[in-house]
């Protein structure tokens, strides 16, 4: 009688830890191919930056392809130009785990481009401009399902600053600067002379 609860009290323990370390896993997964979307953000737009890359054709960007794919496209072998299609690469994480990426518009592909300045345009597979607010979920998940425990959010403001976030977090919003007016006049340097490209 002892062997056999000691035997259920094994079997529970083995079964509590099995379904732990699934968790544990999935999350890891999912944190990692967030992480991994983030940092391919902030390369193309350091990218597109150091590039003063001005034209659409020339901007660092990513795109999310699927779900579970996104391809990245910045000047790899740094020539100081975009040789297309050899330097974009395809990252796929859906093949080591169950993440998927969501969106309030998702209409694929989505496509986040940096200008010069490093200031974004996302749009769309329909052309349209859209919020830059990506959920990455262990499961099919939506801007009201998304929780600290089954998701991260990557956000990118519109001047191109990346963010990761846990599921269910408020998204940070920006201010426009205050901006004094000075007369033109008043104050000024006459040696100094301001260059704007």
């Amino acid at each position: 009688m002892e062997l056999m609860i000691v035997l259920v009290i094994a079997a529970i323990l083995v079964t509590a830890s099995v379904a732990l370390f699934g968790r544990t896993t999935a999350n890891i997964q999912r944190q990692n191919a967030a992480r991994q979307f983030k940092n391919y953000l902030e390369r193309a737009r350091f990218d597109s930056i150091k590039r003063r890359a001005s034209l659409p054709a020339q901007m660092a960007s990513v795109q999310i392809v699927n779900a579970t794919r996104f391809s990245v496209t910045i000047d790899r072998n740094q020539n100081g130009v975009l040789d297309l299609p050899a330097e974009t690469a395809l990252i796929d994480f859906g093949l080591v785990g169950t993440t998927s990426i969501a969106s309030a518009d998702m209409a694929f592909p989505i496509t986040i481009r940096f200008d010069q300045r490093g200031q974004i345009d996302v749009t769309n597979g329909d052309g349209v401009n859209i919020t830059p607010l990506f959920y990455f979920c262990d499961t099919s998940c939506t801007s009201t399902t998304a929780a600290a425990s089954t998701s991260s959010l990557v956000y990118i403001s519109p001047t191109g600053t990346v963010a990761m976030m846990r599921g269910g977090q408020a998204v940070p919003t920006f201010e426009n600067p205050a901006v004094t007016t000075i007369a033109s006049n008043s104050y000024v340097n006459p040696l100094l002379a301001v260059w704007d490209p």
